[in-house]
C-alpha cells in the first residue's frame, strides 16, 4: 500500500506538468512510468483492466473488496507451494471517459 501511495503521488505530479504544459518534465516521468520492472523468475504476475467510468461505480466498490480476497488467496496458494507471498506483480489498467466533469468521473 505504501508503493501505491509514492505512484499514485507521481501520478498526480504527472497530470499536473502534463496540463500546466511542462512537457520536459511530463515525458521525463512517461519513460520512467514505462520502465520495466525487473522480475523474479516464477512470480505470480497478475494484470487488472478496471472500468472506472460513472456507470461502473457500485461494481467498482465491489472489485475493491473483492480484491483483498484473491490477494490473500493467491498468497495462500503460493504459501501451500513452498513460495514466497513476496512473489506476488499486480498491475492495474484503470480507463474512464475523459469528456466527462470531475464530479461524474468516479
Amino acid at each position: 500500500m505504501e508503493q501505491a501511495g509514492k505512484t499514485h503521488a507521481l501520478s498526480e505530479q504527472f497530470l499536473s506538468d502534463l496540463f500546466s504544459g511542462k512537457m520536459k518534465e511530463f515525458m521525463n516521468k512517461l519513460l520512467d512510468f514505462n520502465k520495466a520492472v525487473k522480475v523474479t523468475p516464477n512470480c505470480c504476475k497478475t494484470m487488472f483492466l478496471i472500468d472506472a467510468t460513472f456507470s461502473m461505480s457500485e461494481l467498482l466498490m465491489i472489485m475493491k473488496s473483492k480484491l483483498q480476497i484473491m490477494l490473500d488467496r493467491i498468497k495462500a496458494v503460493l504459501k501451500q507451494n513452498g513460495m514466497s507471498d513476496e512473489l506476488v506483480l499486480m498491475k492495474f489498467a484503470i480507463y474512464r471517459n475523459y469528456d466527462q466533469t470531475f464530479d461524474m468521473i468516479y
